[in-house]
């Protein structure tokens, strides 16, 4: 039974995902934990992908998922399990990847509880949906969520509607486009003219690292 899952494998799903295998191009690591990982596709896509991956520990808050999941890849590094955000802790790992991180209202603390040096490959919303417990409108909501506990190094901003993407650059052009500051910073030589396409609802796309403060 997929439960549906197969829609988180296609459309602007399959193009967020393809963004963020392409972030981890060139980066090092050996084992990933997945937390929340509902189709299993990043999982897939990036078994398939990195022959150096040795362990790959995946889960997800429903046992139909887990069951999904567990049908979908046959690869003896690839793990299924249980594992509930409210009140559990993940396994350490080189490489966490959690794209639904805005389910639990611990957010925060799950980042602490890594390894200092563990790498985070993260899907972060703008906007408010069922079962969003948390959302992040501006990069400045996700500095003062993380920037204490996360060295970024790579920022992506994935249009939801058109299934767009633009880097942290263009979407700041964006952003002073709505607020009437465009034109000010244009004149200033900050930029130059031609920016990307206005939106509503966006995905932050982040990788970084856990870094060696706010530790719990």
């Amino acid at each position: 039974m997929s439960g549906g899952f197969h829609k988180f494998s296609s459309g602007n799903f399959a193009v967020r995902n393809d963004i963020l295998v392409e972030m981890l191009e060139g980066i090092k690591f050996g084992s990933i934990v997945e937390v929340a990982g509902a189709e299993a596709d990043l999982a897939e896509r990036l078994l398939k992908k990195y022959d150096f991956i040795v362990k790959y520990d995946w889960s997800d808050m429903v046992e139909e998922a887990k069951e999904y999941a567990h049908n979908r890849i046959e690869d003896l590094r690839f793990e299924a399990t249980i594992l509930d955000l409210d009140t559990e802790s993940p396994p350490k790992a080189d490489l966490f990847i959690c794209t639904a991180l805005e389910h639990t209202l611990r957010y925060i603390e799950i980042i602490e509880e890594l390894n200092p040096g563990t790498l985070v490959l993260l899907s972060l919303p703008s906007f408010d949906s069922i079962g969003h417990r948390v959302y992040f409108p501006q990069f400045t909501d996700i500095i003062n969520s993380y920037g204490k506990r996360l060295d970024f190094i790579k920022v992506q901003v994935f249009i939801n509607a058109q299934g767009l993407r633009i880097g942290f650059i263009e979407f700041v052009k964006i952003f002073l486009k709505r607020v009437g500051l465009l034109d000010g910073f244009r004149k200033m030589g900050v930029f130059k003219r031609g920016c990307g396409r206005e939106s509503v609802n966006y995905k932050w796309l982040i990788l970084a690292k856990r870094n060696h403060l706010c530790q719990l």
